[in-house]
C-alpha cells in the first residue's frame, strides 16, 4: 500500500496499491472499483460506502493482491473512520518517507 485517503462527506476510501498509471477500472459485485494497469494488476481501490463494511478478500480473489497490501486492506476494512464535528472531513495517509508517515489514526483524527 502506497497511501490512502478517506472522505467522510462521501464515505469513500481510496487506497493506492502501486505507482503505475491506471489503464482502466473494474467494478466488482460489491461496488468496489479497482484501478488496473495495462497488464491487469491492481494499482488502486476505491470503496464507496466504506463505513458500511467491505471485503478485501473479494478484491484479492480477483486480482491476487500482494500479501502486505492485502493485510493493509484488511486493517483498513476494520477501521472506523470518524471525524468529530468541526474537524476536517477527510483523512489521508502519506507515502513512505514523507513527513508524518508514522502518524496514527488518533493523531490524524485530532489534527
Amino acid at each position: 500500500m502506497r497511501w490512502w485517503t478517506f472522505d467522510l462527506d462521501s464515505d469513500s476510501l481510496y487506497v493506492s496499491l502501486g505507482d503505475a498509471v491506471p489503464a482502466r477500472q473494474v467494478e466488482l459485485p460489491s461496488g468496489a472499483v479497482v484501478d488496473v494497469d495495462q497488464v491487469g494488476r491492481a494499482v488502486g481501490v476505491e470503496i464507496l460506502r466504506a463505513s458500511t463494511g467491505w471485503d478485501p478478500d473479494e478484491i484479492d480473489a480477483r486480482f491476487n493482491i500482494d500479501r502486505a497490501d492485502l493485510e493493509s486492506l484488511k486493517w483498513l476494512s476494520l477501521t472506523q473512520f470518524q471525524v468529530a464535528p468541526g474537524q476536517r472531513s477527510g483523512l489521508t495517509s502519506r507515502a513512505a518517507g514523507e513527513p508524518g508517515t508514522d502518524q496514527t489514526i488518533l493523531e490524524l483524527l485530532s489534527a
